[in-house]
């Protein structure tokens, strides 16, 4: 036992925190699992501990998986967890291999129970995974083959961050010493119950291929193969320590993060060394909760949006890519979720004093506050509004009495076309939203409000010529749009 724990990096552990260990049955996790709960009964460290498992809807053995968990954890009084995903289904949704899906899934399921553990408890929370040293040299070789920089040879790292639904969650690797050979021989002696994935043995998928074909074949040049490479990627972890201290902190203010969209400053990034914006590139896809899963190609084309031309965009992972007129933004599968409105969607429509009467109308990706001003309220702000005070863009303040009898809330079309106040004549709202540069991502979730046939008012555009506040004013309809998507 002291063997293990030596090898074993008790270090990533969180004194006084909870580990959530990723459990899927096989000897790897197992063994995580069981190395866990001796250091927790020993006292080595002071930690709740957590099994959580993941049925992925795959292989027909999953229920037998399921219970061989269920079952050790129920034995040695361990708090379980499950959770199941249909990975063929969302898969093909999202346009990803199999592989990925099945990741994307289970890491969304760990990092739900990380959030709730913390949101409970309050306590720091990490989730352990069974990665090893073999693991490590197949990710090195794969990334290699695939095309990678430095940050690709190091491997697999001990802990990471993760960006995952929005949230950051912490991952530890703590059995990175140990080789698979380890493990198997560790489990067996200890009694310790696991279960085989067939799948493993299959050389379909790229990573199959290199642990039954590849890998043994480089072992009859080099034994330790798995050694030589983890050594090696120790050494340019320290190289790349130093790189990435040095962009996040002359190009880090160039990169911000909200609700799910990660936007780039193009013209400055763009200004930057080729090697500079590849690393950026990188950065900004590991932020991006992608860590793994992007080949150079990917970066590439990322790199080609920092100097591209505004309207371009590329996929990478379940990323949609977007390079508008100053920025190139990054936006996860929950934005692209709510932002999938169809052209000239209805949101909502009411009678023009019902529709006053409302407070808020809610639609996907936001809320648009509604309020009737009338009295000395209404005249205040007509005083202000026609002594030329600035107005938030987000505002509206309509002459109620210039409204159609109904008012309908909807998504923009194409050949939309109103009278901004302000300006000479009619406009098309497209190139009106080309020239104040809206992300494109944002061109179709933002509520076009209309009444009486004409486009009135868009948030963070204008109100209508039509239905501007004048002297003859006497009420006023305030609306005041809060977008999740605007940053």
């Amino acid at each position: 036992m002291t063997e293990l724990i030596k090898k074993f990096s008790t270090e990533l552990l969180p004194d006084g925190g909870t580990v959530i260990a990723a459990v899927s049955g096989g000897a790897d996790s197992m063994l995580l699992l069981y190395l866990l709960n001796e250091i927790k009964n020993s006292g080595i460290k002071d930690i709740a501990l957590i099994a959580a498992h993941f049925n992925h809807g795959i292989r027909k053995n999953a229920v037998r998986d399921e219970t061989l968990v269920k079952d050790y954890c129920l034995k040695n009084a361990i708090p379980f967890r499950t959770g199941r995903g249909n990975v063929p289904e969302y898969a093909d949704r999202m346009k990803l291999s199999t592989e990925t899906a099945a990741r994307e899934l289970r890491y969304g399921f760990l990092s739900s129970l990380s959030q709730d553990e913390k949101s409970n408890n309050g306590n720091k929370t990490v989730i352990a995974t069974a990665h090893h040293m073999d693991d490590n040299a197949e990710t090195i070789l794969l990334n290699l083959i695939r095309g990678c920089g430095m940050s690709g040879l190091i491997g697999i790292k001990p802990s990471s961050i993760m960006g995952i639904g929005g949230c950051h969650t912490e991952i530890i690797r703590p059995m990175l010493l140990f080789s698979k050979a380890d493990i198997v021989k560790a489990a067996e002696e200890r009694g310790i119950p696991f279960v085989h994935d067939e799948t493993n043995d299959i050389a379909d998928a790229s990573r199959n291929r290199l642990r039954l074909e590849i890998i043994p074949l480089l072992r009859g040049i080099n034994p330790s193969i798995s050694e030589t490479l983890t050594r090696n990627a120790s050494v340019l972890a320290e190289d790349e320590a130093f790189f990435g201290s040095y962009i996040e902190s002359e190009y880090g203010s160039y990169v911000r993060k909200t609700d799910g969209i990660i936007t780039a400053d193009k013209a400055r990034i763009a200004a930057a060394p080729l090697a500079v914006k590849r690393r950026i590139a990188k950065h900004i896809l590991n932020l991006s909760g992608i860590e793994k899963d992007y080949s150079f190609s990917d970066i590439e084309r990322t790199v080609a949006l920092f100097d591209g031309a505004a309207g371009r965009s590329e996929k990478v992972g379940s990323i949609l890519i977007q390079a508008n007129a100053c920025t190139v933004d990054f936006l996860s599968g929950d934005v692209l979720n709510l932002a999938a409105l169809e052209e000239g969607q209805l949101l909502f429509s009411a009678e023009r004093d019902d529709f006053a009467k409302l407070g808020a109308v809610k639609t996907s990706t936001g809320e648009l506050e509604i309020s009737l001003l009338d009295g000395s309220e209404a005249e205040r702000v007509k005083r202000k509004l026609l002594s030329g005070a600035r107005i938030e863009k987000e505002k509206g303040y309509l002459d109620f009495s210039k409204l159609g009898d109904e008012i309908i809330v909807r998504t923009k079309r194409d050949g939309d076309s109103f009278f901004p106040v302000g300006a000479p004549g009619r406009k098309n709202l497209g190139d009106i939203m080309t020239d104040i540069k809206l992300p494109l991502h944002r061109r179709r979730t933002l509520p076009i409000v209309e009444s009486g046939g004409e486009i009135v008012f868009v948030p963070n555009i204008r109100i209508s010529e039509t239905v501007r506040v004048t002297e003859g004013t006497e009420r006023i309809l305030y609306l005041l749009y809060k977008d999740k998507l605007s940053k």
